[in-house]
């Protein structure tokens, strides 16, 4: 019984060690958490989650090629896996490889899971990179749908339609997006820019105003 009780005792300390990183996590505190999946991997060295998200918190914290060994580890013993292929993807992206980030990417859209939306929003990111502005528009769609009301995605999707000129579509997702986030900077300048463009001169100077431009 007493073996029983202390596996018991362990796999809930585990369990405890890899929450605490998850939170630490979610609060961009990447270095602390790093440390918690350190220790389990101490424990458990082929741990797929534990490897995930430690690559993941040293890609956050500037170590990107160090985050692809922890991920192409991760290839090595659960290939298919759709979270390490888009970390590949976010990987390459900061390493401006568009090509391979866009070969990653596309790996993890064949997996027969639930996609996220932050992998469209960066495959948008990457397809704009690549001058693939068809593909990255069918992306940030698709990231809407999967998520409707985040207004950073509203803005990716107002940048493209104001580059292939559908200005007054863009002011739209624009709105949208200041109306989830009415302190959006980045959002008030582009409306400004989409509004000049349209003739109005006062809504844009609001807007020029708003997103700290003469401040």
């Amino acid at each position: 019984m007493k073996t029983i009780h202390n596996t018991e005792n362990i796999v809930r300390t585990e369990a405890q060690i890899f929450s605490k990183g998850i939170a630490l996590m979610e609060r961009k505190k990447y270095s602390a958490a790093q440390k918690n999946f350190d220790i389990l991997l101490l424990l458990h060295p082929q741990h797929i989650e534990s490897l995930l998200n430690r690559g993941i918190c040293k890609m956050h914290a500037g170590m990107v090629h160090a985050a692809l060994d922890d991920f192409s580890e991760i290839m090595m013993h659960a290939n298919g896996k759709p979270e390490a292929y888009a970390a590949m993807a976010e990987a390459y992206w900061m390493l401006a490889d568009y090509q391979l980030a866009k070969q990653y990417i596309e790996e993890a859209f064949k997996c027969h899971t639930t996609l996220k939306s932050e992998w469209y929003a960066l495959a948008c990111n990457i397809y704009t990179k690549l001058n693939d502005i068809a593909t990255a528009y069918a992306c940030i769609n698709r990231a809407i749908v999967c998520d409707p009301f985040e207004p950073v995605l509203y803005y990716k999707r107002a940048r493209l339609l104001y580059r292939m000129g559908k200005t007054q579509v863009a002011l739209n997702d624009l709105n949208k997006a200041i109306g989830f986030d009415s302190e959006f900077r980045s959002a008030y300048a582009l409306r400004a820019r989409c509004k000049e463009a349209l003739g109005d001169e006062q809504g844009a100077r609001y807007d020029q105003l708003k997103s700290g431009a003469h401040s």
